[in-house]
């Protein structure tokens, strides 16, 4: 093997295998070990709530429940530096520049490092106020939930830093060694409070057990990712070259990011002023089910991201082409359950519910399946245009729908109720849809 097919002298990735990384046989196998990957802890998780419930009871695990949130959102506390990683890493692949790949991921992970055990050591010294006064658990669980706390405190960092190590791995296309990680993590999650309430039900050990498991996981993963970028200890290093664009791609794509869950808690504030709390369920229940069609436009671009950003580092046409091909297949997929929504949402809500919450419900679900078909599609323009490095753009385009939307929102709402809700919400994604696609296909087609 000559010094030119070898990308590092640690590792067996050649030339020509980073150039099969966006291989179409090697996306469709990676979108569906992704998608399979979301839908197996939740059978795990129906099975297992109940006896955990039992155990720990309905008070404790209403804790046990906040805190799965935040382990699972952890990932979203990365500022962005996970998705920024990815794209860095999937275009110096692109580019044949892996060289560099070792300072990129040192940079990323002390950027992120730092901040996070200073935000952790300031909630660790608040959780006693947070458990008394925010949480406001009764005396009686209190020292234990306390102690819990501290716990998931203490390793906050780890499990930021494992959705960053996890955007590396995503760049190399390594979803199946990925999912070997993520998925018995996400049955452990539900796993390991059962075997724990086996020996106790004190709150503190069954974080402990949680915290542990990921530790696992992390030390997983660095290994896996060492494997895949060769010699990473003499590189130990932030670059101030590299963090520029990690921090400038990140801030915007967490300014991206938090738009929408803001917007929806504004959305349900606004509907319950101006309506009253009692209707809102006619317009969340759909909503709740039909939002989980988004997992499908979720499995296929965890995979495309780090493809889109690795070709559109040096060959646009292809990303272009990758683009079309997954736009048609993920419209595809959907088209047909939105037909069927849109055709039967009445009858269907009637069997599942009753008649007479259909009847309110069943124009709204018309709307919402219109507005989730566009949903699952709007992400992948979305996606294009942050491979290039343009997460600015896509946060500027979000931030500049809020003008129009808001007072659109509040007026259709308070001529036709929850009905004007929906289609105020249909009008902006499809708006925003139309503005990322030409925004996307100019970039792709410019030179």
């Amino acid at each position: 093997m000559t010094d030119e097919n070898i990308i590092n002298p640690d590792k067996e990735i050649t030339v020509e295998k980073i150039k099969n990384l966006t291989d179409i046989t090697i996306l469709k196998k990676n979108i569906i070990i992704n998608f399979l990957s979301k839908i197996l802890p939740i059978f795990v998780a129906v099975i297992t709530i109940p006896y955990i419930i039992t155990g720990l009871g309905v008070e404790k695990f209403g804790i046990l429940s906040i805190i799965w949130i935040i382990i699972s959102q952890a990932g979203i506390l990365d500022l962005g530096l996970g998705n920024a990683l990815t794209q860095l890493v999937s275009k110096k692949l692109g580019l044949n520049e892996t060289d560099e790949i070792p300072y990129i991921v040192w940079t990323g992970l002390f950027t992120l490092f730092i901040p996070s055990c200073i935000g952790s050591l300031a909630l660790f010294f608040s959780s006693e106020f947070i458990t008394n006064n925010i949480l406001k658990v009764s005396a009686v669980y209190s020292a234990e939930t306390v102690v819990a706390l501290k716990i998931l405190c203490i390793c906050l960092p780890a499990f930021i830093v494992i959705a960053a190590i996890e955007g590396v791995l995503a760049s190399y296309q390594k979803f199946a060694l990925i999912n070997s990680i993520t998925v018995p993590l996400a049955l452990l999650n539900y796993l390991s409070p059962v075997i724990v309430l086996q020996f106790t039900t004190n709150l503190a050990y069954v974080i402990l057990v949680l915290a542990l498991i990921r530790f696992g996981a992390l030390l997983a993963m660095f290994i896996s990712c060492k494997k895949l970028i060769g010699s990473v200890w003499g590189k130990i290093q932030l670059k101030k070259r590299i963090l520029t664009p990690l921090l400038t791609f990140g801030s915007w794509l967490t300014l991206s990011n938090v738009i929408n869950p803001l917007l929806n808690l504004l959305e349900r504030f606004v509907m319950t002023f101006m309506l009253t709390a009692s209707v809102i369920a006619y317009f969340n229940t759909p909503f709740d089910v039909l939002k989980r069609m988004n997992v499908i436009s979720f499995s296929f671009l965890q995979v495309m991201f780090p493809a889109f950003s690795f070709e559109a580092a040096s060959n646009k046409k292809r990303t272009l082409a990758l683009y079309k091909r997954v736009t048609l297949v993920v419209l595809a997929i959907i088209i047909l359950p939105v037909i069927i929504i849109y055709l039967f949402s009445e009858p269907l809500l009637a069997l599942w519910i009753n008649e007479s919450f259909a009847q309110k419900s069943y124009k709204i679900a018309q709307i919402l399946a219109l507005f989730t078909m566009l949903n699952c599609l709007n992400p992948i323009p979305v996606n294009v245009i942050q491979s290039v490095g343009r997460s600015d753009l896509t946060a500027k385009i979000k931030f500049a729908q809020l003008i129009y939307y808001i007072p659109l929102f509040i007026i259709l709402l308070n001529y036709w109720g929850l009905t004007g809700a929906a289609v105020a919400m249909l009008i902006k994604i499809f708006i925003e849809f139309l503005i990322n696609t030409f925004v996307s296909f100019k970039i792709l087609t410019s030179n």
